[in-house]
């Protein structure tokens, strides 16, 4: 990873070095060398199915984990995960909970498959999603259709906050890819 020749990327993100496949080829403490030569970036694995959407100063994972080298132990480790819809503050390299949801969004819709459009209010989204409550005395789930006017994802089973609205009718927080905040959105099924 640290050959000659080959220590600088593309530089799309500033003080930061950033591997790829991490998970699937079990290459978690590849980053360690690097972050050891050079404490001063932060070191980000991606698996394959996962993706990070950055906005300014913070990012969100989009499907699958991802692994946070900080140069700090993190129970016996040097790095720890990040998992599909959490998102990282890069001013303070920290995980961002200003978002967290608590007992708001007692639900959560996993996508499994989803197909986006430009109408003229926005990008609409429809596909199939799992809905099922985040209590897990209460397992139920309901496999629904849904039709919600933002961009979702189905790479990598992303859970979304969901809360029943009315009859058919979820809300769901989102981050549209133009902007760190989350909001919520109304969407059928």
């Amino acid at each position: 990873m640290m050959s000659p020749g080959h220590e600088i990327g593309f530089g799309l993100l500033a003080n930061s070095a950033i591997d790829q496949h991490v998970n699937t080829r079990g290459r978690e403490s590849d980053l360690d060398p690097v972050m050891a030569a050079h404490p001063d970036l932060l070191g980000i694995g991606i698996d394959q199915s996962a993706a990070i959407v950055v906005h300014g100063d913070s990012f969100f994972v989009v499907g699958g984990q991802v692994a946070i080298h900080d140069g700090k132990e993190h129970d016996g480790a040097r790095y720890y995960f990040l998992s599909s819809g959490q998102a990282f503050d890069l001013r303070t390299r920290s995980l961002d909970t200003r978002d967290q949801t608590g007992e708001k969004y007692p639900l959560t819709l996993t996508v499994t498959t989803a197909t986006r459009s430009q109408t003229k209010s926005g990008v609409k989204t429809v596909g199939v999603g799992l809905l099922e409550s985040k209590d897990s005395s209460n397992p139920k789930s309901k496999r629904v259709g849904f039709e919600c006017n933002v961009s979702l994802y189905s790479i990598g089973g992303n859970p979304y906050p969901a809360r029943a609205e009315s009859t058919n009718e979820i809300g769901i927080l989102e981050r549209e890819i133009n902007t760190d905040k989350v909001r919520p959105y109304a969407c059928k099924y």
